[in-house]
């Protein structure tokens, strides 16, 4: 799992975590919170792109937001570990929020976010 699913530039294995990374999750709530995220704008990208190119975009948008990460490790002498989608994730909400600027969202909350925030 480390090898294979998690991005590290100074790993052995340097190119197929670029794309794995982007399948794997630090914790349930990683993934949980990455895929309402993807779920909620989606089907807006799926419309705009058609799904070759939706998928075209989300994999191509994991490679180079690991890429990145690599670069900004390697600036920062910073070196450990990445994983997770929230590069890809975001550029999607990235293409629906640029071609779509005037759309409304209406995400809420789990309840217990709303609770937490009231308590302090």
């Amino acid at each position: 799992m480390l090898r294979y699913f998690t991005s590290n530039p100074t790993s052995k294995t340097l190119c197929s975590p670029m794309l794995l990374s982007t399948f794997s999750h630090f914790s349930f709530f990683h993934m949980a919170a990455n895929m309402y995220v993807l779920w909620s704008f989606s089907t807006s990208a799926v419309s705009m792109l058609g799904r070759e190119q939706f998928l075209a975009v989300y994999l191509s948008a994991g490679v180079i937001s690991t890429f990145v990460s690599y670069v900004s490790k390697m600036v920062t002498g910073r070196f450990g570990p990445s994983l997770g989608a929230s590069g890809a994730i975001m550029t999607i909400l990235a293409a629906v929020c640029t071609k779509m600027p005037d759309a409304k969202t209406g995400h809420h909350l789990p309840p217990y976010v709303h609770l937490h925030r009231r308590q302090r």
